[in-house]
C-alpha cells in the first residue's frame, strides 16, 4: 500500500473510534502538529510509529499497510469450505457467553480466545480454534482478526458497534445466533468455560498485564512476530493448568 493510502486508512481508523488528532498524537507520542502533518501526507510515518498504530487498533502491521480487501460481496460462506469455520464458532460461543458484560469489548475477547486456545494447547498439544496469534505492543492477538470480523458481520453472525467506557470508546462485539456446538468436544468446552469463569470479569488492563506476563508472549521477540504455542511448556508455575513433574 502507498503512502497516500496508509495516511488515509489511518485516518478513518481514528474518526471511526471517535479519537481526535490531539488525543491520537498522545498516544502515538507526536505532539499535535507533527501528526496533523502525518494526517495530511506531508511527513511520511516511521517503522516504530506504524508499529504503534497498529497496536492501538489491535491489528498486525502486515494488516494496517495491506491494501484494503473487498468483502461487501460476501454473504455466507459454506460450512465445508471455511477454512476459519471453528474460530468463527468458538468466537460466537465466547461472545454469547459474556458479551453482556459491559467490561467484554474487543480487547478483552483475545484475551479470552488466547488463553482459551493456548490453555487447551498446553493440556492436548492442540489449539481450539486452529488459528496462529500474533504478538501486539501490549498482548496477544488472533492473526485473522481484523480481517475475519467483517467478514462475520457481512455473513451477519455479528454486530460490531462502539459505546462510551468511562473516558474512552469501547469496541463491542455483538452476537447474532448461536454457535454450532456440534464441533466442539466435551474437553474444550470445559476449558474454554473454564477461561471465561477466570477472566471474563476482569478489565483489558488486568487481562493485558496477564498475557503480558504469560511465557508464550514473553518469549516471542519482536512485535508483529508470531507467537509459537510450544512455548506453552517454559510458562512459570502461576500459569501452568496442567501439573508438572521434575526430571
Amino acid at each position: 500500500m502507498d503512502q497516500k493510502k496508509i495516511w488515509e486508512k489511518i485516518k478513518k481508523l481514528r474518526q471511526d473510534a471517535n479519537m481526535s488528532q490531539d488525543d491520537f498524537a498522545k498516544a502515538l507520542d507526536v505532539s499535535r502538529v507533527t501528526f496533523s502533518q502525518i494526517e495530511q501526507g506531508e511527513r511520511e510515518l516511521k517503522h516504530s510509529e506504524l508499529i504503534k498504530i497498529a497496536g492501538l487498533f489491535e491489528m498486525s502491521l502486515d494488516n494496517l499497510i495491506a491494501e484494503e480487501k473487498e468483502v461487501a460481496k460476501i454473504t455466507k460462506i459454506p460450512k465445508e469450505e471455511d477454512p476459519f469455520y471453528k474460530f468463527k464458532q468458538v468466537f460466537l460461543y465466547i461472545l454469547n457467553k459474556c458479551a453482556q458484560k459491559p467490561n467484554v469489548g474487543k480487547t478483552v475477547l483475545n484475551k479470552l480466545l488466547y488463553f482459551s486456545d493456548f490453555n487447551f494447547y498446553e493440556k492436548s498439544f492442540q489449539s481450539i480454534t486452529g488459528v496462529e496469534y500474533v504478538k501486539l505492543p501490549k498482548w496477544p492477538v488472533p492473526k485473522i482478526m481484523d480481517l475475519i470480523l467483517p467478514q462475520m458481520e457481512q455473513e451477519q453472525l455479528i454486530k460490531q458497534i462502539e459505546i462510551p467506557y468511562f473516558n474512552y470508546t469501547q469496541q463491542r462485539i455483538l452476537p447474532l445466533i448461536s454457535p454450532d456446538m456440534s464441533i466442539f468436544s466435551a474437553a474444550e468446552i470445559i476449558e474454554i468455560d473454564d477461561v471465561l469463569a477466570k477472566y471474563s470479569d476482569k478489565n483489558a488492563d488486568r487481562l493485558s498485564e496477564r498475557s503480558h506476563n504469560d511465557m508464550p508472549y514473553k518469549a516471542t521477540k519482536n512485535i508483529g512476530d508470531t507467537i509459537s504455542y510450544g512455548l506453552v511448556g517454559y510458562r512459570d508455575p502461576m500459569y501452568c493448568v496442567t501439573e508438572r513433574v521434575d526430571d
